[in-house]
């Protein structure tokens, strides 16, 4: 029965993603970044502290997608909105998005597209925590799930607050060119 399901999810995956790339005919915004934490359950962590600097520094427009909108308009204003998580429009603005930043393992039905850099901030903690997208097993799942960028080791970027986090990818295999040093923001926790 777990086969079934597992073949269902997976093929239900696939079904979305050929959906949503019908928004990959729309252009990408060069100035709009989109923002998640912990699947649209939060306003928290890493992705938080790197949206308040972005805020600060730049005209970007900000997108942050929550599960439930209405509990965090407190946070919107100039340049920052909000929208709900896995509606048509989160997919619409994901895909013309040039760069989404979240704080999980993988990104489920958004396939990136070319131009996109997807920032993936679960690991800028002191270097503590394994690598998990960059490990074996990882991309097994991912082959499985059907995630062919992942399966085929095209890792989004990697932040990095220290030289442990550092070493701890470059441990687990991780490409220099993935490793994007955050120290200078400080760390989210």
């Amino acid at each position: 029965m777990k086969t079934l399901k597992s073949y269902a999810q997976y093929w239900g995956i696939l079904l979305l993603r050929c959906l949503i790339n019908i928004f990959n005919l729309c252009p990408i915004h060069s100035d709009r970044v989109m923002f998640y934490s912990f699947n649209g359950k939060q306003y928290s962590c890493n992705p938080k502290r790197i949206s308040d600097q972005l805020r600060k520094e730049s005209g970007a427009e900000i997108i942050w997608a929550f599960k439930d909108p209405e509990k965090f308009a407190d946070i919107t204003g100039p340049g920052i909105r909000t929208v709900r998580y896995r509606s048509l429009r989160y997919y619409y603005l994901a895909k013309t998005s040039s760069v989404i930043v979240f704080n999980v393992q993988g990104y489920g039905e958004l396939a990136r597209r070319k131009g996109q850099i997807f920032i993936q901030t679960w690991h800028a903690s002191n270097g503590y925590k394994k690598v998990g997208h960059m490990g074996r097993e990882v991309r097994e799942a991912a082959a499985r799930s059907g995630d062919a960028e992942i399966a085929q080791g095209i890792d989004p970027l990697a932040p990095s607050d220290s030289a442990a986090c550092v070493r701890n990818f470059a441990d687990c295999g991780a490409a220099a060119d993935v490793i994007v040093d955050f120290s200078q923001i400080g760390r989210a926790h």
